[in-house]
């Protein structure tokens, strides 16, 4: 990607792709990812789950909970120190949609994370220019939030 777009302070978040099938190598199995960096001074990005989802032609394929941050326990221990269950009150209040699986972080050689907002087949390269959308929403909880660097979405072969 030649630009990024650093997320300094925001209440609300949605990351939106967009690709047609057709561009893609045929027959194939894709995976969306969402490449992201979090500054030192990031804030908020984990209180509230996220929710992503992967649609065709306007029909949900895939829809999970995602959150910002790595799994890692030890940092998670510190966190149940500072803010109890307050994770957990929180999501039980907001009733995310998303459901599914829990997705975390991934982080990549380069320093780079990906979160995976889902997979879908490529079809027939002849026939097949459906329009394939993934996104990562959080939407319902107006926490603040900053310290989020976005790359953009990747569609790459499983």
């Amino acid at each position: 990607f030649l630009e990024v777009a650093e997320l300094r302070m925001i209440s609300r978040l949605e990351i939106e792709g967009k690709v047609r099938t057709h561009m893609l190598s045929p027959n194939t199995m894709c995976g969306s990812y969402l490449l992201i960096k979090i500054t030192h001074q990031a804030y908020g990005l984990d209180l509230i789950p996220s929710e992503t989802f992967l649609e065709m032609e306007n029909q949900t394929i895939s829809a999970n909970t995602a959150y910002l941050s790595f799994k890692d326990k030890k940092k998670h221990h510190l966190e149940s120190l500072f803010y109890g269950n307050r994770k957990q009150m929180v999501k039980s209040r907001l009733n995310t949609e998303g459901g599914g699986d829990e997705r975390f972080a991934r982080e990549s050689d380069d320093g780079w994370m990906g979160i995976e907002l889902g997979d879908f087949f490529s079809g027939d390269e002849e026939d097949d220019h459906r329009e394939v959308k993934t996104s990562l929403r959080e939407v319902k909880g107006y926490q603040l939030k900053g310290g989020l660097v976005s790359e953009g979405i990747e569609v790459r072969p499983k």
